[in-house]
């Protein structure tokens, strides 16, 4: 099922169609016809191609979601591609591509998920004024504000995810921490690869010059750059912030690892002694103390070990090495 949403600046009707080419009874009778497919089938896409006479080229793009945010210019209509994502137990990136014509827009989601759109369509249902009175460009503002906001929730959950990592790692009770680190890694790079190129397109919109786009409605497409910008900011600080947790669980690896190195080292020094005072007894001189002392030459021997070993452990504790 697709969802269809046509008004004027004093009725709206929002349904569900089964066929896209059902929306040509509401081309002639509506100025703005909203046209909403989920994962569509190539035979419906390329429907549209001949109630809309969209360019092929477009249409596959539609089909390809690989496809970067990007607009172009066909004419009669703009096309253009946008990417919507969303925060669950990791970043997924989605695919919208959009046809703005004089009285119409066609939106084409690779997703059956409507809590971008629902929203809109209840403005519409409900005759909100500001969009009743304006015409598709401002619909197709809408629905790429709405987008661009939405990137603004998951760089907060990315951030609370961070701040339990480091917990973890400053607390000592971190698992695996450096695979959840790399998985934040990986969600921020397929961010930065849906929203760069938006801003690009962002750009492309506020400068005008695309058809079916008013003045006017180009003033709201700089307040979509401001929050572009802004997300952009708010990316790259939780990239700062990842790269710190992989700096803090580093180093206090790396402290371990010496701390373990320094109590190796001083017992070697420690032991150091018997090892030295016994090699030097069992080269058997005949001058060595137990040839004159018996059996107390032994524990001369023995008790300079110990004595050699207390003295090399006060020694450490009065440098603060133990």
């Amino acid at each position: 099922m697709y969802q269809l949403a046509a008004y004027n600046q004093t009725d709206s009707v929002v349904r569900e169609i089964e066929d896209p080419r059902m929306v040509s009874e509401y081309l002639n009778k509506y100025p703005v016809v909203w046209l909403d497919m989920a994962s569509p089938p190539r035979g419906d896409i390329e429907a549209l191609g001949s109630i809309f006479g969209f360019h092929k080229l477009a249409l596959e793009d539609c089909l390809h979601t690989t496809q970067r945010p990007k607009v172009d210019n066909y004419g009669e209509y703009f096309f253009l591609i946008i990417k919507p994502a969303e925060y669950v137990e990791t970043v997924e990136i989605n695919h919208m591509s959009v046809f703005v014509g004089k009285n119409y827009i066609v939106t084409v989601r690779n997703k059956e998920d409507d809590h971008l759109i629902k929203p809109l369509l209840e403005q519409i249902r409900m005759k909100t004024t500001g969009v009743m009175k304006n015409g598709t460009d401002y619909l197709c503002y809408l629905l790429v504000d709405t987008i661009v906001d939405a990137y603004l929730p998951i760089f907060d959950l990315i951030d609370d995810k961070v701040e339990e990592i480091e917990a973890e790692i400053i607390e000592g009770t971190a698992r695996e921490v450096i695979g959840k680190i790399f998985k934040l890694k990986k969600d921020l790079l397929l961010l930065r690869k849906a929203i760069f190129p938006t801003m690009e397109t962002v750009v492309c919109m506020q400068r005008g010059g695309l058809p079916n786009m008013e003045d006017k409605t180009i003033v709201y497409f700089s307040d979509v750059y401001d929050h572009v910008v802004e997300v952009v900011d708010l990316l790259e600080t939780s990239r700062e912030l990842v790269s710190g947790a992989l700096d803090i669980h580093m180093s206090k690896t790396q402290n371990a690892i010496n701390e373990v190195a320094k109590i190796f080292a001083m017992l070697a020094i420690i032991l150091m002694w018997p090892s030295v005072i016994g090699a030097i007894y069992g080269m058997n001189f005949p001058d060595m103390p137990e040839y004159h002392w018996g059996i107390y030459g032994y524990a001369f021997a023995l008790s300079l070990m110990a004595v050699m070993m207390v003295v090399t452990v006060v020694y450490f504790k009065k440098r603060g090495w133990v």
